[in-house]
């Protein structure tokens, strides 16, 4: 956690790989408020490139790791169309 806001901003993001929400190359909008950085020791997997807005680090947000997807973007599924398929096609494959 920080003193000073880190992220504060409408978010247009890509996805760059298939996730539990959405297909690689959707592109959705939601935004972004956050006082807290994330440490990023390793190499870990993005789901998406931001196109607008900050994200975890170097305009890339949502790390991946096996079903889960960590994201500073708040969502509204209306912005996202194929949420809720992804999703619960997403969860019943699992």
């Amino acid at each position: 956690m920080t003193n000073k806001v880190q992220g504060l901003s409408y978010v247009i993001s890509k996805a760059q790989n298939d996730n539990i929400i959405s297909k690689k190359g959707d592109i959705y909008r939601g935004h972004e408020f956050h006082y807290s950085k994330v440490i990023v020791d390793d190499k870990p997997k993005f789901a998406f490139k931001i196109l607008r807005g900050r994200g975890i680090i170097d305009s890339k947000d949502g790390i991946m790791l096996k079903n889960t997807v960590a994201s500073y973007v708040h969502t509204h599924a209306v912005a996202c169309p194929g949420f809720a398929s992804n999703l619960t096609r997403n969860a019943w494959e699992l």
